[in-house]
């Protein structure tokens, strides 16, 4: 009983405790979270501000696959329903586009889309003051892209070691606002 208890304390002083810096430009705040890195836009950042949005045109979140290939023309892959997920999957000059319909376990269906870039490098994808606040050569990071007012990000993109892996942007519409819109104003 009090070798668990030593445990549980040593794990509670051991954990990272968040750090916050401050923004620049558009950007109000980074903070930092063990391998986690979230950026808060402010009132008049642009998501272009942030990350290359260009990247993923023509294609947008929020459409099922077979609203995809209606939007965008045949896809160049359809993944079969699996575990509550069906995707269309879409190739541009930048990269792997996957549009998804997944459903949770309690029947929530959201659209995400999930993009795989050609080029890994961070500096290709992330805006310059982004780029500053990542760690040199981390096993693995993700950097959380927020919006003024929103509670949760709109985007994430995943870093493993060195390079740009994953990109997820979420539909506007499945995003949870903040209850305190004080959160995003600058300070």
């Amino acid at each position: 009983m009090c070798a668990a208890l030593l445990c549980a304390t040593l794990w509670y002083f051991a954990r990272e405790k968040p750090q916050r810096f401050p923004g620049e430009g558009t950007i109000v705040e980074f903070v930092r979270e063990g391998h986690g890195l979230s950026v808060f836009g402010g009132p008049l950042a642009k998501r272009t501000e942030l990350v290359a949005m260009e990247q993923f045109e023509p294609f947008q979140p929020g459409l099922s696959p077979d609203d995809a290939s209606g939007h965008y023309g045949q896809a160049d892959r359809v993944t079969a329903a699996k575990n509550g997920k069906e995707c269309a999957e879409y190739h541009n000059q930048y990269g792997r586009i996957t549009l998804c319909e997944e459903e949770t376990a309690d029947g929530w269906v959201y659209h995400p889309l999930y993009f795989y870039p050609y080029d890994r490098r961070p500096e290709v994808f992330l805006r310059g003051a982004i780029i500053s606040h990542l760690r040199s050569r981390p096993n693995e990071e993700t950097v959380m892209f927020f919006e003024c007012g929103v509670a949760t990000p709109f985007m994430h993109a995943v870093i493993t070691r060195g390079g740009l892996t994953e990109v997820v942007w979420e539909d506007s519409r499945d995003l949870r606002r903040r209850s305190d819109t004080s959160q995003c104003t600058e300070k």
